[in-house]
């Protein structure tokens, strides 16, 4: 991938549109977020979050034609940007990770932020990638998501990395997975806070057996179990229309059932999340 020392585009497309616009929006000392298409170490050739730089000064625009300019050859004048503080990711995130995981974040954040040329829409259930666009903006909300998909926790983590003598496979899977299962979890215990007529509906109705592996904290743990339960969405928040996140009454006690945490990951293990039977059968095997 090597060391890119600048961003560089046509000031328009062949049609004449100005398309590529947010060129002029970036301005020094900007954080540039580097996607890119290659053949990985992995022997994997897809695209992904790679590295990381700052915007040296705004743009200028070149009557020159910039060094491999493949499907931009004769399209003068271009736009040019100087990069600094380039660095590599150790690394690199597939961009389907995070369309996957990531998914119900970033739709949340079109839905309530509604941000100019960003580059994820929605599709279906998921999202994917702006067709088309080579240079989108980044709202705080998908920064923190970057950040968190990168694991980018200091500046010290590349200086870490070179004491050690033995090359070092980095694997996020996990980590990536447990943010997901936390992102749900906050918004479940945060919409049950706001709802506690619902929660005190719900073990009304269902009382305080899980139901699907039938546990009692009761009965295991005797008076330290006593009305210990939690509720769970049989249509998880992130599976819902984005106009049915914000609402406090949409959610009624048909909607919900009780789980213990165990069965209430394993719900969850899935996209879309399984139904309780499915689970209930899963136990049931050898």
């Amino acid at each position: 991938m090597g060391v890119w020392t600048c961003l560089w585009s046509p000031s328009k497309d062949r049609r004449g549109y100005d398309y590529y616009a947010t060129m002029r929006i970036l301005e020094p000392n900007d954080t540039v977020l580097h996607f890119y298409n290659d053949k990985w170490p992995d022997g994997k050739r897809d695209t992904r979050f790679c590295a990381i730089s700052e915007v040296a000064k705004k743009f200028s625009e070149i009557s020159d034609t910039p060094p491999s300019p493949g499907r931009w050859d004769n399209m003068s004048p271009y736009y040019r940007i100087d990069l600094k503080n380039f660095q590599s990711l150790l690394a690199p995130v597939p961009l389907k990770t995070i369309s996957n995981i990531y998914a119900s974040e970033i739709r949340r954040d079109i839905f309530k932020n509604k941000p100019k040329y960003y580059p994820f829409v929605k599709f279906g259930d998921g999202v994917r990638t702006a067709q088309g666009r080579y240079l989108g903006t980044a709202t705080p909300v998908l920064c923190e998501i970057l950040q968190d998909a990168a694991g980018i926790e200091s500046s010290k983590e590349p200086k870490e990395a070179k004491k050690s003598k033995t090359p070092q496979k980095v694997s996020r899977t996990n980590h990536h997975e447990e943010y997901a299962e936390g992102q749900r979890k906050l918004r479940e215990t945060y919409f049950f806070a706001r709802n506690p007529k619902l929660v005190k509906e719900a073990k009304e109705h269902y009382g305080y057996t899980w139901q699907i592996c039938g546990f009692n904290f009761e009965e295991k743990y005797g008076s330290l179990g006593i009305e210990y339960i939690e509720c769970h969405h049989l249509i998880p928040l992130s599976e819902r229309a984005e106009e049915e996140w914000e609402g406090d009454n949409l959610t009624n006690i048909s909607q919900v059932t009780v789980l213990c945490s165990n069965c209430h990951r394993m719900v969850h293990r899935k996209k879309p999340a399984l139904g309780l039977d499915k689970v209930k059968k899963s136990m049931s095997q050898d």
